[in-house]
């Protein structure tokens, strides 16, 4: 039981065994910007900040 707790204690908007796709980093930071590009990649004391150029 013990060894089996993050798995329904996991509290991240996607499950933790997701499939990713076989991509460099790079790429798949790219793919969420043009999915994404207007979204904040930071909020920090109320400084947004976003990839969209």
């Amino acid at each position: 039981m013990t060894q089996n707790v993050w798995k329904s204690h996991y509290l991240h908007p996607v499950k933790w065994d997701q499939h990713f796709a076989p991509l460099a980093l790079h790429d798949m930071f790219f793919q969420s910007a043009e999915r994404m590009g207007c979204a904040a990649i930071a909020d920090f004391m109320d400084s947004k900040h976003s990839v969209a150029w």
